[in-house]
Formats: structure tokens, C-alpha cells, sequence
């Protein structure tokens, strides 16, 4: 997992999915499925995840936020295929689901997810640092 740190054990993977079923329940927010046109291979997700994580205190503690991410198979990486979906579930985000103020994170190295998060017009606020990483934090302009 290039950006996210080791994969998770069996057990801790089946915790981490059973706390994205119930966070994406009581949110009524999710990451969604993205999948090939033309065969309908499952290719990654791209969405909106709910936190109150402070992230090495770039957060209020105990403030909600709603991060806009994405995750992809490696063999999909650059053929626009996550600047599409991206601009696409953020469309519906704002238009649909009537979501307020994004923010999107990536790995510094992580050139891509950061290529898209700018062409979304996310605008830079700070860098910090985690155990995994240094890592770029962006907002949406407000408007």
C-alpha cells in the first residue's frame, strides 16, 4: 500500500470494513465503487468519507470533517480514469447530496492524487507529517 502504510491482517481488515459499513450507514456518505465501462471490472473507489480524526492535529478535535478521496488499482493509474470519477462524484457530491466544505489529503509523493485534487480546485493549506508519511492537505475555495 504505497501511500497508506502496511496492509491490515485478516482480523483488523474485517474491523476496518465492519467500521466503514456502520460509519457509511449513520453518514449516509460513502466512497463508491468505480467500475469499468466497458466490462464493469470494479477499478477502485472515489467519495466522501466522514472523519473526526485530527491527523497529527490539523483538525479540531472532535470536529467532523468530510474528506474527498480515492484509491486505484495500480494497472488503471494514469489513463484519467481518477480525474473523471473524480470530477464526476464531486459533481454529484455538491449537487445531489448537497455536501458543504471538502477537504482532500495525499501523500507528497503521491503526484497524481495531488494533480487531481488541483484540477478540482482544492486549495493548499498546510503539510504534516505522520508515521506513514508527509502528507498535503487541501480545501475546497469557498463559493
Amino acid at each position: 500500500m504505497r501511500y497508506l502504510g502496511e496492509p491490515l491482517d485478516a482480523a483488523a481488515a474485517a474491523g476496518y470494513i465492519a467500521d466503514c459499513v456502520e460509519r457509511d450507514r449513520s453518514t449516509a456518505i460513502s466512497r463508491y465503487a468505480v467500475l469499468r465501462k466497458t466490462d464493469g471490472v470494479f477499478l477502485g473507489f472515489c467519495g466522501f468519507k466522514a472523519l473526526d480524526e485530527d491527523f497529527g492535529h490539523q483538525v479540531p478535535t472532535g470536529e467532523p470533517w468530510l474528506d474527498f478521496g480515492w484509491r486505484y488499482r495500480r494497472e488503471v493509474w494514469h489513463q484519467g480514469i481518477g480525474t473523471e470519477a473524480a470530477l464526476a462524484v464531486y459533481a454529484f457530491g455538491k449537487s445531489e447530496l448537497g455536501l458543504g466544505s471538502l477537504e482532500a489529503r495525499a501523500h507528497c509523493d503521491n503526484i497524481g492524487s495531488l494533480r487531481i485534487i488541483e484540477k478540482l480546485g482544492f486549495a493548499w493549506l498546510n503539510d504534516y507529517t505522520t508515521a506513514i508519511g508527509t502528507f498535503r492537505r487541501y480545501r475546497e475555495p469557498a463559493g
